[in-house]
């Protein structure tokens, strides 16, 4: 792995990608699990307590609607700019929730997707970088047996009293 300057400001998506090692992901985004714990749990077959990633989105980019089903999913943040993070609780009520630094204009370093509940995300739009880089910790650990995808117009018809809020960037 190659080490990043110091300063983020003057790192582009590209030399994450290349540094980290990352890798193109199904949501959308590139990513790389860095760890899973060898600690499992006896749920649904068998898995991981924990895992963890990292995930980057580009400026335009989107992590598609998603969930994990059985698990939960903590956001942590690592650099860039917000990562904003729009989620559905299990009683169909909508969260746009950033993921950054600047707690004045309302972001906290993390944020947490209870297991079971759609989510998607994107880098803050008037973001001076043009990415977003966060960390995803997965408890029980993740397993692709458990990620589920969906369209926005699938997200639309499962909770039709959220409208135009399930649109991200423009309706991808």
């Amino acid at each position: 792995m190659r080490y990043l300057a110091t300063d983020m400001t003057m790192t582009s998506a590209d030399q994450i990608i290349e540094a980290l090692e990352l890798v193109p992901h199904p949501e959308g985004g590139a990513f790389r699990e860095t760890f899973r714990s060898a600690e499992t749990v006896d749920v649904r077959g068998g898995r991981s307590a924990a895992t963890l990633i990292y995930f980057l989105l580009r400026a335009g980019d989107v992590s598609a609607w998603h969930r994990v089903l059985g698990s939960d999913e903590q956001f942590l943040y690592h650099g860039g700019d917000a990562y904003m993070l729009r989620w559905i609780d299990h009683d169909g009520t909508f969260h746009d929730e950033p993921v950054g630094m600047d707690i004045a204009a309302g972001e906290l370093p993390r944020r947490v997707v209870p297991a079971d509940c759609w989510q998607a995300a994107f880098p803050r739009p008037s973001g001076e970088h043009g990415w977003s880089l966060v960390g995803c910790l997965v408890s029980p650990g993740f397993d692709f047996a458990d990620f589920e995808m969906a369209t926005e117009a699938e997200v639309a018809a499962r909770f039709p009293g959220l409208g135009e809020s399930v649109a991200l960037l423009g309706g991808r």
